[in-house]
């Protein structure tokens, strides 16, 4: 009577176990990626790829608050000055392709917009700078500093769900 017992118990047993197995497998199958994954985090980058990256991103960050009390000073209908040297990074000196790069070229590309259209009212004569001129330079200082965060999450490892 104990064979009845133990036979099914054991079939029950191997049957459980395939059935792990099998989809353990197939959980292989599909986290093994297809395609060339995209680089999305620093520990893809070696040593000196990531210091320059921090480098490009603290440039970056600097002159987004330089600009960023340009343009926030003329919303607030205070006055700014003329006649200060940018150090611009370009979008174009940000080479490899990665999520990270990506959101510093973006930044890149609205400071350099920005710091230009301060630079144009700068030689431009007229006695006051337009409100949609503030509202451009306000926007893109505003869009520089979401991809710089953006990075700074890159950087700090705290990727989310971009």
């Amino acid at each position: 009577m104990k064979k009845y017992f133990v036979m099914p118990f054991f079939v029950s047993f191997l049957i459980v176990i395939s059935a792990c197995t099998s989809s353990s497998d197939e959980q292989d199958k599909a986290a093994s990626p297809t395609s060339t994954p995209v680089v999305t985090g620093t520990s893809d980058f070696d040593i000196n790829e990531r210091f320059e990256l921090e480098v490009q991103y603290e440039q970056l960050r600097q002159l987004q608050s330089q600009i960023s009390e340009v343009w926030e000073n003329l919303k607030a209908g205070e006055t700014a000055q003329c006649g200060i040297d940018y150090e611009i990074l370009t979008p174009e000196s940000i080479l490899r392709e990665s999520e990270l790069e990506s959101d510093l070229r973006i930044s890149a590309g609205e400071l350099r917009d920005a710091v230009n259209l301060w630079l144009e009212e700068c030689d431009n004569q007229r006695e006051s700078v337009p409100p949609d001129v503030i509202d451009r330079g306000v926007l893109m200082v505003r869009a520089a500093g979401d991809a710089l965060n953006a990075a700074e999450d890159i950087l700090n490892g705290e990727q989310g769900d971009r």
